[in-house]
């Protein structure tokens, strides 16, 4: 589907513009490694849901589609708690409070990652030379909608993430191309009178 297609053209323009500021997750591209988070936040791109309007589409094709995709930000940052001032009985409140600091910076550092790339990303989507989002034909994008919500601690990490809404609109089309069939194994099972079980193709 055109809509699929246009889902990829939207990766690579993302991937593109990256300039270092963030990793673009796709099939071909992904971050095994989880320390990849605290160096470059992670944007995804998902197909959300389409829409089909009948009044604007053919009836035997081709049919006018709206497709919405989530733009996924997931950021990262490591909480920095001096252990040696929480693990002391001696240490003075003030000692305390200024070692539980960390964990509200580590908040704020991650926050603040994600209002900057939420920016970039806005400003690559929504520039007039990126209007038709890598295609060759009018895609009608338009950010819709933007979320975000509250770092959360887990453990010694704190996470962020947020979510930029897009529609867009393709044309797809009817091929009519039927599928292949795969090949086929017949497996036979044969039960012994020894109660031994083997199989043979």
């Amino acid at each position: 589907m055109k809509a699929f297609e246009l889902k990829k053209s939207i990766e690579e323009l993302l991937d593109q513009h990256a300039n270092g500021r963030y990793n673009v997750v796709t099939p071909q591209n992904r971050k095994s490694d989880a320390e990849s988070i605290f160096q470059k936040p992670q944007v995804t791109v998902y197909y959300a849901e389409g829409n089909f309007d009948k009044s604007k589409s053919s009836v035997n094709s081709p049919y006018h589609h709206d497709p919405s995709f989530n733009i996924h930000i997931l950021a990262g940052a490591k909480v920095k708690i001096n252990l040696a001032v929480l693990n002391n009985p001696a240490a003075a409140p003030e000692q305390l409070a200024e070692a539980l600091n960390s964990a509200g910076n580590a908040s704020m550092e991650v926050d603040a990652k994600i209002d900057d790339l939420l920016s970039a990303l806005y400003d690559i989507i929504m520039r007039p030379q990126n209007r038709n989002l890598g295609t060759d034909y009018n895609t009608n994008r338009w950010v819709s909608k933007i979320s975000k919500r509250s770092p959360e601690p887990i453990g010694a990490i704190i996470t962020g993430v947020a979510t930029i809404t897009l529609s867009a609109q393709c044309v797809e089309e009817v091929s009519g191309e039927e599928g292949t069939p795969g090949n086929t194994i017949d497996t036979v099972v044969e039960f012994r009178d020894d109660s031994k079980q083997g199989a043979k193709t």
